[in-house]
């Protein structure tokens, strides 16, 4: 009796939305393009980026990390 309860609950629940939610994938491609100039010690790259916002809900900003100088000595 129990079992049927919360099964019962658990697809009244989920008919609302309570629990089951609409599922969505962000679209992310890109091309990056690195020369080495070992002389110089310089990696020089352009990169060209297309995303694209499959939720509903509108994006106020987008985050990214830049790390440009990461590697440029033996200590990081």
């Amino acid at each position: 009796m129990m079992r049927q309860i919360f099964i019962l609950f658990l697809g009244l629940a989920m008919g609302n939305g309570m629990i089951a939610q609409d599922y969505f994938q962000q679209e992310v491609d890109y091309t990056i393009q690195v020369s080495l100039d070992d002389v110089a010690h310089e990696l020089n790259g352009m990169m060209e980026l297309h995303y694209k916002n499959n939720s509903p809900d509108a994006l106020e900003f987008i985050y990214f990390h830049l790390w440009p100088n990461a590697y440029s000595d033996f200590n990081t």
